[in-house]
């Protein structure tokens, strides 16, 4: 059975579409930044350790605050900003 074929997978799209008001869709289709090309890996590997642990209890919701600042501070504020630049170049806006 293919991975998004799973009950719990069901589940998690629900809860996606039933927030569609407030979910964002990466629209990012340039390729990878400076930044990202180094420090990806890193930041995903933070990301995914994180909010497993958040999930399984073994750290507290406030775990998340400080992965944010670390994330931001890891690379994520200059990706956050390549991938505005690039979006300014490709929109002209």
């Amino acid at each position: 059975m293919a991975e998004f074929r799973k009950p719990e997978n069901w589940y998690a799209g629900k809860v996606v579409m039933s927030q569609i008001d407030i979910r964002k869709q990466n629209v990012f289709t340039g390729a990878a930044t400076p930044t990202m090309v180094l420090k990806r890996n890193l930041l995903r590997q933070s990301e995914l350790e994180t909010f497993n642990k958040i999930i399984y209890g073994k750290r507290p919701i406030e775990a998340f605050d400080q992965f944010v600042a670390n994330w931001k501070s890891n690379g994520g504020d200059q990706i956050t900003q390549e991938v505005n630049d690039w979006f300014k170049s490709v929109s002209g806006k």
